[in-house]
């Protein structure tokens, strides 16, 4: 099932998680880079970690973890475990141009390189302390 967004939606899912840098990179990136994004983050959120309990992890969060992936040309862990969603609110909440702007990632996810599907596949993630 491919994801579908916003630019603006892909930059406060980076903001969120404290990834400063990759939001900005966000706001420059050309359609096919932001697709590949959404491709990335379609596989993460069916293929990828998730919770002890058997659910997926948050689509905010698959796409930052691919925004990193296709920034950096690695997996890693994001700056913030849990995302800010007062920084989300206020980041949608801006009336830009790149508002209404939509993207759709691919079924086909070559853009998941083998480096990607080893470190994220199948993990479990920890539990969130509450």
């Amino acid at each position: 099932m491919s994801l579908s967004t916003s630019r603006v939606s892909i930059v406060a899912d980076l903001l969120s998680y404290g990834e400063d840098a990759a939001a900005q990179w966000a706001w420059e990136a050309p359609q096919e880079v932001l697709e590949e994004v959404l491709t990335v983050a379609g596989w993460v959120l069916y293929n990828g970690p998730g919770p002890a309990d058997g659910s997926s992890m948050l689509i905010s969060k698959a796409v930052a973890l691919a925004g990193i992936y296709v920034r950096e040309s690695r997996p890693r862990a994001l700056h913030r475990k849990r995302r800010d969603l007062k920084v989300y609110a206020a980041t949608v909440a801006n009336d830009t141009p790149y508002a209404q702007e939509r993207f759709l990632g691919s079924d086909d996810y070559d853009a998941v390189g083998p480096d990607a599907r080893s470190y994220w596949g199948q993990q479990q993630l920890p539990q969130a302390s509450t």
